[in-house]
């Protein structure tokens, strides 16, 4: 419960509040499973729904199976189907030795190792003034996912990514008229 209580009051405060404050400006943002109200209901779970998120995973894939399935960065899925929780331990047990080995050469060598190169930013404005970025700028703003009065040229640079994916997603949500009402 101590550990629960730091967790919410302190690293979700500093990571989660300070991403969505600083996203709220272009892309408007609310986290309700980051209501107290609902944090407690989730301190009440039992350690095994807690573990691995699968409570969330369960609620996702009898909503939106499609959509838990998705994978995200570390290539974990929100899905609670077997298949796909096997898979999302193997990555992320992997990801963690891939980070633990970047740890051990650092401070055995001295040496940055797996360092995943920067963005080129040629790329960066070759996309920022593509079309497509463009219209999905419009398409968000006419979904009411970005503020009416956003530009492309407004968006920063470090938020092209983002903005490209929800259009992906919602443009694919939209093909498949799937209703996550």
């Amino acid at each position: 419960q101590t550990y629960d209580h730091i967790y919410y009051e302190y690293k979700m405060k500093t990571n989660a509040g300070h991403y969505i404050s600083s996203s709220n400006n272009y892309i408007m943002a609310y986290a309700p499973l980051l209501e107290k109200n609902v944090v407690k209901v989730g301190y009440q779970l039992k350690r095994k729904e807690r573990f691995f998120n699968f409570f969330h995973k369960k609620i996702i894939t009898k909503n939106a199976a499609n959509i838990a399935e998705v994978r995200t960065t570390e290539h974990i899925s929100c899905s609670s189907k077997p298949s796909s929780v096997v898979l999302d331990v193997f990555f992320y047990g992997f990801d963690k030795f891939t980070r633990a080995i970047k740890v051990i050469v650092r401070k055995l060598f001295n040496v940055v190792t797996f360092q995943e190169s920067p963005t080129n930013q040629d790329v960066v404005l070759k996309m920022k003034r593509h079309n497509d970025f463009r219209e999905g700028v419009e398409f968000l703003k006419d979904k009411g996912v970005l503020n009416k009065t956003v530009t492309a040229e407004s968006i920063p640079n470090s938020m092209i990514g983002r903005v490209m994916t929800l259009t992906f997603f919602f443009k694919s949500v939209e093909k498949d008229k799937v209703d996550l009402r």
